[in-house]
C-alpha cells in the first residue's frame, strides 16, 4: 500500500489533479473580478513548488519564498529574496495569489504559513514604519504614536504565534 502511494505514477495523477484544480479555480476567480469590475489580484506560482500547478500562461509572474525561512525555529527574514514586485503588486491590486504546495499530511506549505507573514510584517514595518505592523493595526494603550516599539513587538508576537502553532503539533 504504501509503495502505490509513492509510486511515480501516482506522484504525476496528484500533481495534475492539483494543477487541474489551481487552473479551475483562478479561472472562477479571475472571472468573478471581471463581473465586478475590480482588479484581480496578480497571481504568482511559487518557484519552489508552485510552477507546476498551471501552465505559463496562467501566472503572472514568480516569486521565490524558500519554506525554509519559517521551518521550526528559523524564523529569518530572506535579503535575497525580498520578492519586491510581489510587494508591489499586492499594494497595487490590494493582494496578490501565491500558489505554493506542501508534502503529505500536511494542511500549508511552511512558505505560506511562515515565511510569507514574516516577509509581510518586516516590509510593511520597513515601508510604512512602526504603526503598520502594530498587531494588526491596533494601536494598544501602552504605545506611543511614534514608538518604535510597536513594530519589534509585531515581529514578536508573529515569532510567538509561529512557536505556538509548532507546540501544538
Amino acid at each position: 500500500k504504501q509503495q502505490e502511494r509513492t509510486s511515480i505514477y501516482n506522484h504525476c495523477k496528484s500533481i495534475q489533479h492539483d494543477s487541474e484544480f489551481v487552473v479551475d479555480v483562478l479561472g472562477v476567480y479571475r472571472s468573478w473580478a471581471f463581473e465586478k469590475k475590480c482588479l484581480p489580484f496578480t497571481c504568482f506560482a511559487n518557484k519552489r513548488n508552485g510552477v507546476w500547478y498551471a501552465p505559463e500562461e496562467e501566472w503572472d509572474g514568480l516569486c521565490y519564498f524558500k519554506s525554509a525561512d519559517g521551518h521550526e525555529g528559523r524564523w529569518t527574514f530572506s535579503q535575497g529574496r525580498l520578492n519586491l514586485h510581489v510587494a508591489r503588486a499586492a499594494a497595487e491590486a490590494g493582494g496578490v495569489v501565491v500558489v505554493d504546495s506542501t508534502r503529505r499530511g500536511k494542511d500549508c506549505p511552511d512558505s505560506l504559513t511562515a515565511t510569507v507573514p514574516i516577509w509581510c510584517a518586516v516590509l510593511n514595518y520597513f515601508f510604512f514604519g512602526p504603526k503598520s505592523s502594530n498587531s494588526l493595526g491596533k494601536s494598544s494603550p501602552n504605545n506611543q504614536d511614534n514608538d518604535d516599539e510597536s513594530g519589534k513587538n509585531c515581529l514578536l508576537q508573529q515569532q510567538k504565534s509561529l512557536e505556538n502553532k509548532e507546540a501544538v503539533k
